[in-house]
């Protein structure tokens, strides 16, 4: 494993336990094994990570008002 998908997996790990797996603060990790994981010719795997954020970024959206 590179490293920094290494440092990414830890930082998701840390976010989680405090924030919560749903929290907004968990995507940006998320989002950037996505990124490391379509770089690598890991696309499937980019696509649950993109997947993921996107469902907690929508789930946490403000409503317009």
């Amino acid at each position: 494993m590179g490293r920094s998908r290494w440092s990414l997996y830890c930082a998701l790990s840390i976010r989680v336990k405090v924030f919560g797996p749903d929290h907004v603060f968990v995507a940006e990790p998320l989002e950037g094994l996505a990124k490391v994981c379509e770089q690598t010719g890991r696309a499937a795997e980019a696509q649950e990570f993109s997947a993921r954020a996107k469902a907690i970024r929508e789930k946490n959206a403000q409503p317009a008002g």
